[in-house]
């Protein structure tokens, strides 16, 4: 037998987790090029008792103390640090040593993954995979912030020390390092850390995302540790092929250790028991434990064989827990069993077909059904036995829910062999469907397709999963339970039955759906493998054009943008011509008026195109006279408008704009209001920007030649409209402020009282109210507007983060001193006020408010010289 000290480096060996290869530079070694000397100091004295470790031959406790007292070392540098490179680096480091040396401490990692950890040992690796995946996730933000410093730095281009440091962070900690330590800190996170569902899942997701990636990419070692831990991420996501796949590869890659084949198929145990219960991972189990009954005197396979043992203790454990008693039972199984051994038995003869089995199993549950009596006890019965009973009762609407109950309790029994769950799951499906609950029968349906890919009825329920997720989430595209149904249903589609007859309908969602989710090359490539024949061969040349333009339309660089869209004009002609064609040849009058739509759609597109390459006469060209087409959807025809207002805008004819605008009031009423408020917020924008900058005269004219005319159509438009809805509420708003900023206040008060007579406390009606009260003027008027000034003043502040906030303050200040001179009384109150705001800001919040209040101190400081 050999020692003890022996026995715990093949622990350590076999703890799943090996540590990546890391330069000099990845490892302890500052980003920046020079450090404060105790700085120096401590990288040194960790670089030094890190390197004793390897020499370290007491007992455990001594290298567990000596580990914590690096980590403790770091840490204080990490936290003392504010270089992000250094701090980012320091911590892959913390978090790598917490992996690769304190982790194994007496095999804690793998012990608390597969078999019964020790309090110690389970608290140590708690806070293993908590901490990892902390410094793991803020150094991956803090790298990503020191590369963009060095890309930013004023030299960056002619400074070739510091492209190295960049090209080091992404290479080593960003693309490497970074993602590895995240992926496996998620996945241990998740396992150890979190009872949350939902969580475990985003972690685990997280985990496979990152290490998939690394497997192929990384070399050695590294690169099963990426598929040890993807592999079992992806057991717990339900991915069991995946999953499976990628033990099978460690297992059978020629580089890989015993210790790593044996961490691979206690993997394949972990994916077996995620995929069938615990029943599955005894099994899994049964055929991997006598690789390992060799020479007892053997550490490695002692420690192996003891994992095995906690294995398959916790998997036995699970199956007492859902034990009850078993005399009665016993007899009841007895008269039960008969038809469950039958079912059992079931092989085709030769000849006979998957479905030609099914039928003759579904008569023999008839049989079993028909079989349970009243006095029978149903949660005692054999499984089958349970989903034959639940079947019989789901053809009666009254019994449904009762069937239901009984079908999921089967589903939690660990024991049901493939064939009875796949029974057990179509049972549960057709009985959701049945009593209109349409997304749990899917997602039913999809288990079974999934899990049971062999079952006669699989591609017969992919295909119903589908078709409800669809139904749902058109319905719903807000859905998320829905979207995601409906995105696993198509995906296992298309990869599993890329033959059925119906297959190019599903491409044609899956695009749909890849479009919705952003993914735009997934999208155009779904589109692009719809056959010539199929029914949405011109929807999915059309879509492609629409792909097209929602790229251009997600990207944020100008640049790219014009290009997207000249790109799109392309793309535009080729589809009109397709579509014209496909016109000619439309039998239904449906179909036709469907082509057309799509045609106009690509009008609008043109026009979009046009407008953004700066040629607003060619987008008005685009979409001329679209509105005469009495058939037109309203969104295109909204569409269309929207662009000709905006074209209008961008040839400064506001005449033009108006008459957009009421043409949309008329042509498109219910989105009228939704469209027009960006077209008047640009116009504000302009007239508000001279107002700021003091150009109070300049600002007076352009509001009337651009607002104006604009608010005083959308007035008439929406005095005899309710404003109960948020787009007419804000659109109303608009036309107030386009009054106001006009000179029009009288219209203007009208508004804002109709306004604020629903909105009361609203800062922003009050200050427009009260404008219009002081420039209408009159004793009773600047009284008014004197209290309301207050009130904005009292809840405002001289806030330079808020610029809007400043703005209203500041004039809410003068408009107090305005009205005092105007009514003549305590004039004396506004010299020393005016000083006492000057301490506030000298410059009175700025030109727009400083030149009246100057003017009201030289008025008043005349007069009391005087």
């Amino acid at each position: 037998m050999k020692s003890r000290r022996a026995i715990h480096i093949i622990a350590l060996a076999c703890c799943g987790l090996m540590a990546m290869p890391t330069t000099a530079s990845a490892q302890s070694k500052p980003a920046a090029s020079s450090t404060e000397p105790v700085t120096q100091r401590k990288l040194k004295e960790i670089e030094d008792k890190r390197q004793s470790l390897s020499l370290l031959q007491g007992s455990e406790s001594q290298r567990l103390a000596a580990i914590e007292e690096v980590l403790a070392l770091r840490q204080s540098l990490i936290d003392s640090q504010t270089d992000r490179a250094n701090r980012g680096v320091w911590m892959h480091d913390q978090a790598a040593d917490m992996l690769f040396e304190l982790l194994p401490i007496d095999a804690s990692g793998m012990t608390a993954l597969f078999g019964v950890p020790s309090p110690a040992q389970r608290e140590r690796a708690r806070r293993v995979a908590r901490e990892v995946h902390r410094l793991a996730s803020e150094a991956e933000r803090l790298i990503s912030q020191a590369i963009a410093d060095f890309e930013a730095a004023g030299d960056f281009e002619n400074n070739p020390t510091l492209q190295q440091k960049r090209r080091d962070l992404i290479e080593q900690e960003r693309d490497r390092r970074g993602p590895f330590l995240l992926g496996v800190g998620a996945f241990l996170e998740a396992e150890l850390n979190s009872d949350d569902v939902q969580r475990r899942a985003t972690l685990h997701r997280q985990a496979a995302d990152l290490l998939l990636p690394l497997a192929e990419t990384l070399e050695g070692a590294a690169a099963l540790q990426a598929r040890l831990h993807a592999g079992l991420a992806l057991a717990r996501l339900g991915e069991f092929d995946a999953a499976e796949a990628l033990c099978a590869h460690i297992a059978t890659d020629g580089a890989a250790r015993p210790q790593d084949i044996f961490t691979a198929r206690m993997g394949g145990v972990f994916n077996r028991t995620q995929r069938g219960g615990p029943s599955a991972g005894l099994i899994a189990l049964d055929s991997i434990e006598p690789r390992y009954l060799r020479d007892d005197s053997d550490s490695s396979s002692m420690f192996f064989r003891i994992l095995i043992a906690d294995q398959r203790f916790l998997l036995r454990r699970q199956l007492a827990d859902a034990a009850g008693p078993n005399e009665r039972r016993d007899l009841l199984t007895q008269a039960a069993q008969v038809y469950v051994d039958l079912c059992r038995s079931l092989a085709p003869p030769p000849g006979q077909s998957a479905a030609q089995r099914q039928s003759v199993r579904s008569l023999v549950l008839d049989r079993l059904a028909n079989a349970i009596t009243p006095d029978m006890p149903l949660e005692q019965l054999p499984p089958l036995a349970r989903i034959a009973r639940a079947q019989h009762l789901s053809r009666q609407a009254s019994a449904r829910a009762q069937s239901i109950d009984i079908v999921e309790s089967v589903l939690a029994d660990a024991s049901l062999i493939p064939a009875e769950r796949a029974e057990a799951l179509h049972t549960l499906a057709m009985a959701l469907y049945e009593d209109g609950q349409q997304l749990p029968a899917a997602q039913r349906f999809l288990e079974l397709a999934t899990d049971h890919p062999d079952d006669s009825r699989a591609d017969r329920a992919i295909e119903t999963a589908a078709a409800i997720a669809a139904d749902w989430y058109q319905h719903d595209t807000l859905d998320g339970e829905a979207r995601d149904t409906l995105r696993q249903a198509l995906s296992l589609l298309l990869e599993r039955y890329p033959n059925l007859p119906s297959i190019d309908q599903w491409r044609y969602m899956a695009g749909r759906l890849a479009l919705d989710d952003g993914k735009f090359d997934d999208a155009a490539a779904l589109f692009a493998q719809i056959a010539p024949d199929a029914e949405h061969w011109l929807d999915s040349h059309f879509m492609r054009a629409v792909v097209v333009k929602a790229r251009a339309d997600a990207t944020s660089d100008s640049d790219e943008r014009r290009r997207s869209y000249a790109s799109l004009l392309e793309v535009v002609d080729r589809t009109h011509s397709i579509l014209e064609s496909g016109l000619e040849s439309a039998g239904q009058a449906s179909r036709a008026a469907a082509i057309r739509e799509y045609i106009a759609w690509l009008r609008v597109f043109r026009a979009h195109a046009m407008l953004t390459l700066d040629q607003p006469l060619q987008a008005i060209e685009a979409v001329a006279g679209i509105e005469t087409n009495a058939s037109l959807d309203s969104a295109v025809l909204a569409e269309a408008l929207e662009a000709r207002i905006q074209a209008f805008e961008a040839l400064d004819r506001p005449d033009d704009v108006a008459r957009e605008i009421e043409r949309f009031t008329q042509a498109v009423p219910d989105k009228a209001a939704n469209a027009v408020r960006p077209a008047m917020a640009r116009m504000q924008l302009k007239v508000q920007a001279l107002i700021d900058s003091g150009a109070a005269d300049q600002a007076l004219e352009l509001a009337h030649r651009t607002l104006l005319p604009a608010a005083q159509i959308l007035s008439r438009w929406l005095t005899d409209r309710p404003l109960s809805s948020n787009d007419p509420l804000l659109l109303a708003w608009q036309v107030a402020d386009a009054f106001r900023l006009s000179g029009q206040y009288s219209d203007a008060l009208a508004w804002y009282d109709r306004l604020i007579g629903q909105q009361p406390d609203s800062v922003q009606l009050l200050g427009g109210r009260a404008e219009c009260l002081f420039h209408l003027g009159g004793e009773q008027r600047l009284a008014q507007a004197m209290q309301i000034y207050k009130r904005v003043a009292a809840g405002l502040s001289n806030d330079a983060a808020n610029p809007s906030a400043k703005a209203a303050f500041w004039l809410a200040q003068l408009r107090m001193l305005q009205i005092i001179d105007q009514v003549g009384r305590n004039t004396e109150q506004i010299v020393p006020r005016i000083e006492r705001l000057r301490l506030e800001d000298p410059q009175f919040g700025g030109e727009r408010f400083r030149r009246g209040f100057e003017a009201l101190r030289n008025k008043h400081q005349a007069k009391a010289r005087s």
